[in-house]
């Protein structure tokens, strides 16, 4: 019985070192589009979240610069921060 017992732990612990196994070179993301090993994944996400935040700031800005310009009912400027607000959004996404 003792036998079985020791028999069956290592087997299991066998089991969960193989489960544990990954390729940490594979492409992940949906099309493969994350490129590298874990590092330089972590790399490539934490660019592309740095990204995101300064362009919502800018939009933030400009939406409040909007909101004042048509109260001051100063058209030409509303007018300018509506064409400038879209390019601002488009961030640089790496998918």
């Amino acid at each position: 019985m003792k036998t079985i017992t020791q028999m069956l732990c290592l087997s299991m612990v066998v089991f969960l070192f193989a489960c544990n196994y990954r390729d940490k070179n594979k492409s992940s993301g949906p099309d493969g589009w994350l490129k590298g090993d874990e590092s330089q994944k972590f790399e490539t996400i934490a660019k592309q979240l740095r990204g995101f935040d300064m362009a919502m700031v800018e939009t933030g800005y400009r939406y409040q610069e909007l909101y004042w310009a048509g109260k001051d009912e100063n058209w030409e400027y509303a007018s300018y921060q509506v064409e400038k607000t879209p390019v601002e959004r488009q961030s640089p996404v790496r998918k």
